[in-house]
């Protein structure tokens, strides 16, 4: 992904995932773009287009129900990337004293971005914004155009 997720976007994530779609209104509303889909004469779903409807749905009833806004592609990738860390990180976070270790593992990506702002290089994606205040105006060197009364 070429945009880098904010924190709100990752709670956003996170909201989306713990949401409770478990209700009789969701279901009602699935069955019902469900059945229209079928009814419109498309082809049978496969079970990936199935999961793709079913996801978007979710994401409009999400976004109806919280005023959350979410890109499904940039979660489908978030998600993605949280599993492959899980598979990526060690089982067993325990010391030699047998104590948990208390220190919180993050992304690559944050990292990288850690690294970039000790080292004073800048940040790809954020904008470099000159730190400028324009003077004065200068005046205007042209004369002032006459009105039609005063053309005479």
């Amino acid at each position: 992904m070429s945009s880098v997720l904010t924190a709100q976007d990752i709670d956003v994530f996170l909201a989306f995932e713990a949401f409770d779609f478990d209700t009789t209104e969701f279901n009602d509303g699935l069955l019902a773009v469900l059945k229209a889909y079928q009814a419109s004469g498309q082809h049978k779903l496969s079970p990936q287009e199935r999961n793709q409807l079913v996801a978007q749905t979710k994401l409009y009833y999400f976004s109806t129900k919280t005023g959350n806004i979410l890109d499904l592609l940039e979660y489908f990738h978030w998600k993605k990337s949280q599993q492959q860390a899980k598979l990526a990180a060690p089982a067993d976070t325990t010391t030699n004293s047998g104590h948990q270790d208390q220190s919180p593992t993050y992304s690559s990506n944050y990292q990288n971005i850690v690294e970039l702002i000790l080292s004073g290089k800048p940040i790809p994606g954020i904008k470099k914004i000159p730190n400028t205040v324009l003077k004065e105006s200068s005046k205007s060197v042209k004369q002032q155009r006459k009105k039609p009364w005063e053309l005479k």
